[in-house]
């Protein structure tokens, strides 16, 4: 019984599909802001999605947000109102969206516009994210995926990953390979998910299901 909980556990974290805002909320002299209320708007649905107050060291976390657009907005007494949007989640994102509340004057709101490029400061993992735009647009001899894969800083592949087949086994019935090396790692140290989902062959870890 122990065991299969443990496998079902482990499971779980590979189906892994929302994502997690985080960060702290201080003053102009560094001193955190407790009990600052956070407010999370899913902007693809114009909703609210989660209202919590920051924790005595000033921190918050809101894990399990399904992917998609958010504004997140800092309410604090004596501080003016201050409000990032255009935080863009993907899968297994741990995005830290940090705040510094200046003092409130008679009416005053702060809005900071979030960067295009958003990078993970939670995660030295090297990753990337192919758009759907560049799936749907791009001319793809063989019609997969992994070919995206090049597109990404950092990437080399061998000759067999120019043209990489759906299944473990290429039209000329040798083992089609994903040879790809991503910042100098081995070939067989990648780990593929679709949408969070594990996609490895355990195998070799180096094709395909």
């Amino acid at each position: 019984m122990a065991a299969l909980l443990l496998l079902f556990g482990s499971y779980a974290v590979a189906q892994e599909i929302t994502a997690t805002i985080l960060g702290t909320v201080t003053d102009p002299s560094g001193a955190v802001v407790s009990g600052a209320t956070i407010i999370v708007v899913n902007t693809d649905q114009a909703i609210v999605v989660r209202r919590l107050t920051t924790s005595p060291s000033g921190e918050y976390v809101v894990p399990l947000l399904p992917i998609g657009h958010y504004d997140v907005s800092v309410e604090a007494s004596g501080f003016k109102t201050s409000l990032e949007t255009g935080i863009e989640l993907s899968v297994n994102d741990r995005r830290a969206v940090n705040f510094v509340l200046q003092v409130r004057g008679l009416s005053d709101e702060i809005t900071v516009e979030a960067e295009a490029l958003q990078v993970d400061l939670q995660s030295a993992t090297a990753a990337g994210l192919v758009s759907g735009i560049q799936v749907r647009e791009l001319a793809i001899n063989t019609r997969n995926y992994s070919q995206l894969v090049a597109l990404q800083p950092g990437v080399s592949s061998g000759l067999a990953s120019d043209q990489p087949y759906v299944g473990v086994s290429g039209l000329n019935g040798g083992v089609n390979s994903v040879s790809f090396s991503i910042n100098g790692a081995r070939e067989s140290q990648n780990n593929w998910t679709l949408d969070g989902a594990d996609n490895v062959d355990r195998g070799s870890n180096k094709t395909l299901l």
